[in-house]
Protein backbone atom coordinates (compact mmCIF):
# COMPACT_ATOMS: atom_id res chain seq x y z
CA UNK A 1 0.00 0.00 0.00
CA UNK A 2 1.84 3.45 -0.88
CA UNK A 3 1.78 6.48 0.63
CA UNK A 4 -1.24 8.09 -1.70
CA UNK A 5 -4.13 4.73 -1.14
CA UNK A 6 -3.15 4.79 2.53
CA UNK A 7 -3.47 8.87 2.41
CA UNK A 8 -6.98 8.30 0.63
CA UNK A 9 -8.07 5.63 3.14
CA UNK A 10 -7.13 7.45 6.02
CA UNK A 11 -9.16 10.76 4.37
CA UNK A 12 -11.93 8.27 4.35
CA UNK A 13 -12.07 7.31 7.60
CA UNK A 14 -11.71 10.90 9.17
CA UNK A 15 -14.51 12.21 6.79
CA UNK A 16 -16.78 9.40 8.13
CA UNK A 17 -15.92 9.51 11.60
CA UNK A 18 -16.03 13.87 11.27
CA UNK A 19 -19.70 13.46 10.17
CA UNK A 20 -20.77 10.75 13.05
CA UNK A 21 -18.98 12.71 15.48
CA UNK A 22 -21.18 16.00 14.46
CA UNK A 23 -24.23 14.10 14.03
CA UNK A 24 -23.75 13.07 17.54
CA UNK A 25 -25.55 14.55 20.82
CA UNK A 26 -21.75 15.30 22.34
CA UNK A 27 -20.59 18.60 22.26
CA UNK A 28 -16.90 17.40 23.06
CA UNK A 29 -17.22 15.08 19.94
CA UNK A 30 -18.90 17.66 17.76
CA UNK A 31 -16.30 20.34 18.90
CA UNK A 32 -13.23 17.87 18.03
CA UNK A 33 -14.88 16.95 14.91
CA UNK A 34 -14.41 20.52 14.42
CA UNK A 35 -11.32 20.89 15.41
CA UNK A 36 -9.87 17.96 12.76
CA UNK A 37 -12.15 19.91 9.87
CA UNK A 38 -9.91 23.26 10.69
CA UNK A 39 -6.76 21.34 10.49
CA UNK A 40 -7.31 18.94 7.66
CA UNK A 41 -5.07 20.18 5.39
CA UNK A 42 -2.30 20.33 8.41
CA UNK A 43 -1.92 16.58 9.26
CA UNK A 44 -1.06 15.06 5.52
CA UNK A 45 1.12 18.11 4.83
CA UNK A 46 2.99 17.36 8.08
CA UNK A 47 3.30 13.73 6.68
CA UNK A 48 4.99 14.99 3.39
CA UNK A 49 6.99 17.09 5.08
CA UNK A 50 7.74 16.41 8.55
CA UNK A 51 9.29 19.15 10.24
CA UNK A 52 9.21 20.04 14.54
CA UNK A 53 9.77 23.07 16.27
CA UNK A 54 10.65 21.39 18.74
CA UNK A 55 14.26 21.41 18.77
CA UNK A 56 13.95 24.79 18.33
CA UNK A 57 11.67 24.92 21.65
CA UNK A 58 14.09 23.13 23.26
CA UNK A 59 17.53 25.85 22.61
CA UNK A 60 14.37 28.28 23.75
CA UNK A 61 13.69 26.72 26.86
CA UNK A 62 17.55 26.31 27.54
CA UNK A 63 18.03 29.74 27.03
CA UNK A 64 15.34 30.79 29.75
CA UNK A 65 17.09 27.96 32.30
CA UNK A 66 20.08 30.13 31.88
CA UNK A 67 18.51 33.54 31.84
CA UNK A 68 16.37 32.56 35.00
CA UNK A 69 20.00 31.08 36.76
CA UNK A 70 22.01 34.14 36.28
CA UNK A 71 19.24 36.47 37.40
CA UNK A 72 19.20 34.60 40.75
CA UNK A 73 22.64 34.13 40.83
CA UNK A 74 22.66 38.45 40.61
CA UNK A 75 19.87 38.44 43.01
CA UNK A 76 21.90 36.48 45.52
CA UNK A 77 25.70 38.44 45.13
CA UNK A 78 23.33 41.34 45.66
CA UNK A 79 22.23 40.28 49.25
CA UNK A 80 25.40 38.79 50.43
Amino acid sequence: MGFGSLLKEATRFLNDWCRRAEASKLSVLQKMASTFQRRRTGVPNHHRCPISTGPLEGVNNKIKILQRHATATVTWNSFA
